[in-house]
């Protein structure tokens, strides 16, 4: 919330000195690349974006973007032994991604029906990993002493773009129609932490680990999940709708 408020007050500061304001909403989908293959599963979300044009009659814009995603929800059924006692107890799991650019993007054929693009952006890349241990089924269970937690780590990207436009019958703003958009992304990043809940003894990443504490306040660890450290590289892909917001 804190992200999208920033965005509409600065499209508000700036809007005095922009010759073209558009606003930009979107539906994406992110996939894995390379290194992320197997470890980040597929993000689906929605973008927020303002588009200024500074100069009149220019193709070449400044943009701010906001972009979250889901990447995994899943309810985990979950058992361990110890001590001859035997846990049962459910994992309730989300997994969600926020990224944050600003940068530059070229509209080619700015005055056609048809109107391509390219881009380029920086910014931060933010992965959000969310879970509930419920209590265990048995009384004489293990409960977990980390039973309600967020883990979070950061990635510095760079992002390129491209993709085309094409106008709709809408003309809201002056004479500006709303534009259609389809177009794709591809972001590469800084390495960053982020869990995925797995309990697949077979891989080699370092295991996530939780405390629990036995009926006799025994405290011992047990994996429910594994960290990974990798590179961002991921794909994405975008439809949306490109709003005139005001034009001077």
């Amino acid at each position: 919330m804190k992200s999208i408020l920033l965005l509409l007050a600065c499209s508000i500061f700036i809007k005095a000195g922009a010759q073209k304001v558009s606003f930009i909403t979107r539906a994406n989908m992110n996939t894995p690349l390379g290194v992320q293959v197997g470890k980040f599963k597929n993000a689906y979300g929605m973008g927020i974006g303002i588009e200024l044009t500074v100069k009149k009659a220019s193709s070449l814009k400044i943009v701010m973007n906001v972009d979250g995603g889901t990447n995994d929800v899943k309810s985990m059924p979950y058992e361990f032994e110890f001590n001859n006692v035997l846990t049962k107890t459910t994992i309730e799991y989300n997994s969600n991604i926020l990224e944050l650019t600003s940068g530059l993007r070229y509209i080619f054929n700015e005055n056609r029906k048809l109107k391509p693009y390219a881009g380029l952006n920086i910014g931060m890349f933010r992965y959000n990993t969310n879970y509930v241990i419920e209590d265990p089924e048995d009384s004489d269970g293990c409960h977990a002493l980390e039973s309600d937690n967020i883990q979070t780590d950061k990635s510095f990207i760079g992002k390129i773009e491209g993709g085309l436009r094409f106008a709709s019958k809408w003309k809201p703003n002056a004479g500006r129609s709303i534009l259609f958009d389809i177009g794709f992304s591809y972001r590469k990043g800084t390495k960053a932490d982020y869990i995925r809940l797995n309990t697949d003894d077979n891989e080699v990443d370092i295991d996530y680990s939780v405390k629990f504490q036995s009926a006799t306040n025994e405290v011992h660890e047990h994996a429910i999940g594994k960290i990974y450290n990798t590179a961002v590289n991921q794909l994405g892909i975008h439809f949306g709708l490109v709003i005139p917001f005001s034009s001077n």
